[in-house]
């Protein structure tokens, strides 16, 4: 049997009973399913057309095909649909996974330098490049391991992201699926090979000249990468199958520059804190630094580490996809269309800033940080995340309608609004990633107000101010004017590492050095939690 692809106007042959999600995936489409295809999330809707398209309409154009739609289809879960005939289906075009560039705080300067430093970079020597895995995002940048510098920097979706928003998610997957681990393994792959393919074009030199290449991580991406089974981070104790570095060929991993060329993937510390961590100390030089300080890595896990005098500890938080844009009504990545900045104008009027200055077709992580920030101060959302109707005197009175089920929600432009769920599950990343940190201190036996530095890594916290975090309560106020945003701090340390060999030990040491605390059987931990969900 077949199915018919529309705007694109392919067929593909399938077997009957096929389950429409994974025929689409295993045929190169995105088809966002963050919840791993359980039905929960609602992201992977497409549309069944229910009269024929003629051949004849085969190459037909967005809008008259858009119209012709609308009478001719209905929506259905593709993660929860079977194929038992042919059909024809519709789905929304992605003409590119890759995520805007927000390592750089001056990237257009950056891609400008690297457009011309192409003209003159030699042909041959020494170049490598440093990758940080994460669960959403795959970063890269290519470096002359002579001279140090970087050449170049891009970055993709993690192509896992299909089989789930968190490791969790994809742990389930790898274990419930016979193929799972293979289709990880396979997809993470492909990642990394896209970024490299891009890396060399922008610089100018063929994939034969990488030389050596460096993979940091999560445990679970690390395990992925290695091909090693997943059980074990699946129950308690949640430990790793192993803590080692491991060293490659890249032909070994099917990951495309020199044949001959070795990958250096980071040592692990714990079950959930991985070599990304690792990466994250050793930029930083948390190890050897005195005094009390404190680094927090947010993203759709949370790594947060503690150094007091000469005792490092670390934990790690479910912070879940939300701050990434997961799990929200109309929250995507931080790519064009995205609403990334939310703020008043002199006027009091609400605005917003879109990643490249279209017209907004989502909101990503920064802009609903600072847009319940802003509701919050302004009393349309309370302590408890409730939306609150004011009279029709308030600044928002026109913004926030009710729904259907009768819960409020809160319109930022035409089609794209904020609901009450959406912001619930903001409350509960910020409270994981609050209550890790208090539980932390207290196993320094310090107070918040006895850090003295707090390093804030991660893509997600580049272009928000530190105000938005403790407005929010996401860090206590007692950092205020103590925070450093370092922007990726995992990539930096892999680029060094690959380098340094010096660097490559110094990794070996940190993994052994810090101590890991398991939140999930703490009772402090739960109580924290449950004290942190409310905005202060």
């Amino acid at each position: 049997m077949k199915i018919k692809v529309f705007p694109y106007g392919d067929e593909i042959e399938v077997d009957k009973g096929n389950n429409l999600l994974k025929v689409l995936l295993n045929n190169g489409y995105f088809i966002p399913s963050i919840c791993g295809g359980r039905g929960k999330c609602r992201k992977c809707k497409v549309k069944i057309i229910t009269e024929e398209i003629s051949n004849d309409n085969k190459n037909i154009s967005h809008s008259s095909s858009k119209s012709k739609l609308k009478k001719k289809t209905k929506s259905v879960l593709a993660c929860q649909t079977k194929l038992f005939q042919d059909t024809t289906i519709y789905i929304k075009e992605h003409k590119s996974c890759q995520i805007r560039s927000i390592f750089l705080e001056n990237g257009e300067k950056e891609l400008s330098k690297a457009r011309k430093r192409k003209k003159h970079i030699k042909k041959s020597g020494e170049f490598g490049i440093a990758v940080d895995v994460g669960t959403t995002t795959i970063a890269g940048s290519l470096l002359d391991r002579e001279s140090g510098e970087r050449l170049a920097y891009h970055s993709v979706f993690n192509p896992q992201f299909n089989y789930g928003s968190d490791v969790i998610s994809r742990i389930s997957f790898s274990l419930s699926c016979k193929e799972g681990l293979k289709i990880l393994r396979e997809e993470v792959i492909r990642g990394i090979n896209n970024i490299v393919l891009k890396l060399v074009k922008d610089v100018g030199i063929k994939n034969e000249y990488i030389s050596m290449m460096v993979l940091t991580g999560n445990t679970c991406m690390t395990h992925i990468l290695a091909g090693v089974s997943l059980k074990t981070l699946a129950s308690v104790p949640f430990e790793p199958a192993f803590k080692n570095s491991l060293n490659y060929k890249a032909s070994d991993l099917g990951i495309k520059i020199n044949k001959r060329a070795s990958v250096y993937i980071t040592p692990l510390i714990a079950g959930f804190v991985g070599g990304d961590t690792v990466s994250m100390i050793s930029h930083l030089d948390l190890h050897s630094k005195t005094g009390n300080v404190m680094a927090v890595d947010i993203g759709t896990n949370g790594e947060i580490v503690a150094k007091r005098d000469g005792e490092i500890f670390c934990c790690s938080v479910a912070a879940g996809p939300a701050l990434e844009g997961g799990n929200i009504k109309f929250g995507m990545r931080a790519e064009r269309g995205a609403i990334e900045k939310v703020f008043l104008d002199n006027k009091g009027n609400l605005q917003y800033k879109v990643v490249g200055g279209i017209k907004p077709t989502g909101i990503c992580g920064s802009g609903l940080i600072e847009l319940i920030g802003l509701l919050l101060v302004n009393k349309v959302v309370n302590s408890m995340g409730h939306i609150i109707k004011h009279d029709s005197s308030s600044m928002f009175y026109k913004n926030i309608l009710k729904g259907e089920d009768q819960k409020f929600f809160f319109v930022i432009d035409k089609k794209i609004s904020l609901t009450q769920e959406d912001i619930y599950q903001v409350m509960l990343a910020k409270s994981a990633i609050r209550s890790g940190i208090e539980v932390l201190l207290e196993q320094l036996k310090i107070r918040a107000d006895d850090i003295e530095k707090v390093f804030l890594s991660g893509n997600f916290t580049i272009n928000l101010e530190e105000e938005s975090f403790i407005s929010l309560g996401i860090l206590p106020k007692e950092f205020r004017g103590k925070i450093i945003n370092v922007g990726n701090a995992a990539l930096a340390g892999a680029e060094e590492m690959l380098i340094s060999k010096d660097k490559r030990k110094q990794a070996e040491i940190i993994s052994r050095k810090v101590n890991y605390i398991e939140l999930a059987s703490r009772e402090d931990f739960k109580n924290e939690f449950i004290d942190n969900l409310p905005f202060r």
